[in-house]
This record gives structure tokens, sequence and C-alpha cells, in this order.
């Protein structure tokens, strides 16, 4: 999981949480107003409530991610945190990489579409439905969903 910055603008959200499943290869994205605990544990929760627990919390080591809030959820969700190192987002590559395609899908819908900046929140759930409906070669070509 990762936070994506998007941009800052008048009383709009600023960031995107990305939740991916490394198996599936499904991914949420979560429009966040700030990168903080409490946004990512409700999101983990909400998650947990549709999945079920992950196995493993694989992010990097901001506060948003590694202190006690979260730390508890994953002990009471049995689930395991994983960090990874500072300054070497190719560590967790798979997630760094959507981050990526979700820049890359915003900027070819917000020209497509002809849609300011600021309205990137409104496409959002194409955005995730894109990436979950493109095959993936892991996945014998299938896509996520």
């Amino acid at each position: 999981m990762d936070f994506l910055y998007i941009g800052n603008y008048d009383n709009t959200n600023d960031y995107i949480l990305v939740l991916k499943d490394d198996y599936s290869h499904f991914c949420e994205l979560v429009a966040c107003k700030q990168a903080d605990a409490a946004t990512a544990a409700h999101a983990i929760l909400e998650w947990n409530m549709r999945f079920g627990p992950p196995q493993v919390l694989i992010s990097d080591t901001a506060t948003h991610f590694k202190n006690e809030l979260i730390a508890e959820l994953a002990h009471r969700m049995q689930s395991r945190q994983s960090f990874t190192v500072a300054y070497c987002p190719w560590i967790n590559g798979s997630v760094e990489r959507i981050n990526r395609d979700i820049l890359q899908v915003f900027r070819v819908m917000i020209l497509e579409f002809r849609l300011r900046q600021e309205q990137w929140v409104d496409l959002l759930p194409l955005v995730q439905a894109n990436l979950n409906q493109t095959a993936v070669p892991s996945l014998a070509n299938l896509s996520p969903i």
C-alpha cells in the first residue's frame, strides 16, 4: 500500500491510497484529503470486510503506515507488517508500478474527457476499473476481475 500525491486543490482530496493484492493483482484506489494513519486504517478495515485480512501488509516506513494504530490493527487481523527500506521505491515495485499506471491513465482520461485536473476524483472509479480489467501476464493474460 502507498499514498500517491495527486495535487493540492482547494477543498478536494489530495491523495490516493493505493491498496494492491500482489497475488490477484486487484487494486483499490481510495481518494483521501490527507495521508495519515487513520485514513490508512479505515481503508484497511474496509478491505478486510470485503476480502478478509491480508497475510502481509507491505508499505514504506512513512509515519502514516509505521505507527501504533496500524500495528495494532495488523495484530488484531493476524496480519504481518513488512516495511520497505526508505528511499528504495523499487523494493515495493508492484505498488510503484501501479502508481505510474494510475497517473498515466489519469492523464489520458483528463485529456480525452476535457476535464480540469482538479476533477480527477470523478475519474477515480474509471481508473480503478481500467486497472482491474487489464490483462496481466502472470495471470495467464486474465484480468484481476
